[in-house]
């Protein structure tokens, strides 16, 4: 079972942003523009519950571990997913090296099953732009 919940973390943590977008645009009908990533982060979260203090709580504590072992990344922002209905998506800055962007998937995909498993909450990492972040 966690096998099966790691490797479908694993898979929505890979699923490329633009896809995100496209599936907004469909969901909404509205076209955002946003330069820097193209990503709508506010159509498709009309009818979702705002963010409680847990998953607050549990997105930094996801971040905050990731970011013990990979120094480089940076976090942008953590926001209700536009794909996912009740995921949380944390934003990041990932390093250039696709090996080491590699490795910090596979570590977020592990914290973000036990999170999953023991409080039913889904997280989920993306890369952000440096834009962004200002």
């Amino acid at each position: 079972m966690v096998g099966i919940l790691k490797s479908y973390l694993m898979d929505l943590l890979t699923t490329r942003e633009d896809a995100d977008y496209e599936l907004c645009v469909k969901k909404s009908g509205i076209k955002t523009t946003q330069e820097s990533t193209g990503i709508c982060s506010h159509h498709c979260l009309g009818d979702r519950k705002m963010m409680n203090l847990k998953e607050r709580e549990l997105s930094n504590q996801l971040f905050t571990t990731l970011k013990r072992q990979f120094p480089e990344i940076d976090l942008v922002e953590i926001v209700e997913s536009p794909v996912q209905a009740d995921g949380i998506r944390v934003r990041m800055i990932m390093p250039e090296d696709e090996d080491k962007e590699i490795e910090i998937r596979e570590k977020a995909s592990e914290i973000s099953t036990d999170i999953l498993l023991d409080y039913g909450y889904l997280m989920l990492i993306s890369s952000a732009s440096r834009v962004e972040q200002v």
